[in-house]
């Protein structure tokens, strides 16, 4: 399931997984990413995950986000008591609806624009 747009890698200390997303992120990748991070996840027995999306806004619409916490997720068996941190360049605003919606669904999901920031949130 490794392609170029998507590179999965588990961290130094084996407690998170990390995805560095290589394009804009669309629903077809978004789809694409959370399979991959569900099956990497259960594989490795790790519930938390970090999403490097510097360099990688979304061109998601809003309406897609929203059928995504609400149905690609359960379709994706992504379990609830897993942890994602998105982390975004500084300008980034294109991914926080989907944080809106992913909490509101009941994922623990919170965009950063700082990596220590985000890490020290996956960790705790």
């Amino acid at each position: 399931m490794e392609d170029e747009d998507l590179i999965f890698s588990i961290s130094e200390q084996s407690n998170y997984l990390c995805i560095d997303v290589k394009r804009p992120m669309t629903i077809e990748l978004a789809r694409r990413c959370g399979e991959g991070i569900a099956t990497r996840c259960r594989e490795n027995n790790i519930n938390r995950f970090l999403i490097d999306l510097r360099g990688a806004p979304s061109l998601i619409q809003a309406a897609h986000d929203y059928h995504f916490a609400h149905r690609d997720m359960k379709d994706i068996n992504m379990p609830r008591n897993h942890r994602g941190a998105l982390l975004v360049d500084p300008e980034d605003q294109s991914h926080n609806f989907f944080e809106t919606v992913m909490v509101n669904t009941g994922y623990a999901t919170r965009v950063f624009r700082d990596k220590q920031s985000a890490i020290t949130w996956l960790l705790i």
